[in-house]
């Protein structure tokens, strides 16, 4: 994959598709991919709430790897496919801390795979729960899920004790974008 800078001055994108009927190709994976890649480690803020399900721990560690994510301080990668979760995990989670030191925010890291409605929760937010997979706290598959000894909670005790200053928790980072 090649990745080349198309903006260098972008600081901050948010890109929005939570049509819950929308399909993975809604939005390009070439779209997401050049604006996480486009900026030389000028980025900031990233936050795409779209079908995601194509995005792969490849295109992850491609953009780390490039530099391109070097200045990056808040990212939130949210699914909105309600029928394919998107496979990244804590492979991904430890590859984006190890290579963007400015990191502070880090989500939508739930996953909630089941039909229904989840308590408290709207059927448009269970879309927005389907997003990391392969974390082994949130993944039903796994036999840590829900359990203090998974890598997520081990990851996250250990943020707490290192004095990291990061929020694993963020789900979207509209804060940070001016609505005018």
């Amino acid at each position: 994959m090649s990745i080349s800078p198309r903006f260098p001055s972008l600081l901050d994108v948010s890109v929005r598709c939570v049509d819950p009927s929308a399909s993975p190709g809604s939005i390009p994976a070439a779209l997401v991919l050049s604006l996480l890649g486009c900026s030389s480690g000028a980025l900031r803020t990233a936050q795409f709430q779209a079908p995601l399900s194509w995005l792969r721990q490849e295109h992850l560690s491609a953009l780390c790897r490039s530099g391109l994510l070097d200045g990056l301080q808040m990212l939130v990668l949210a699914n909105t496919c309600p029928a394919e979760a998107m496979p990244l995990g804590m492979d991904s989670v430890e590859e984006l801390l190890e290579h963007c030191p400015e990191l502070c925010a880090l989500g939508s890291l739930r996953w909630y795979c089941g039909g229904g409605r989840v308590p408290r929760f709207s059927t448009f937010h269970v879309t927005f729960l389907r997003t990391w997979s392969c974390i082994d706290y949130f993944d039903e598959r796994s036999p840590l899920y829900r359990r203090s000894e998974a890598d997520f909670c081990r990851l996250k005790r250990g943020a707490v004790r290192k004095n990291w200053d990061i929020d694993f928790d963020v789900e979207n980072i509209d804060f940070v974008f001016d609505p005018s």
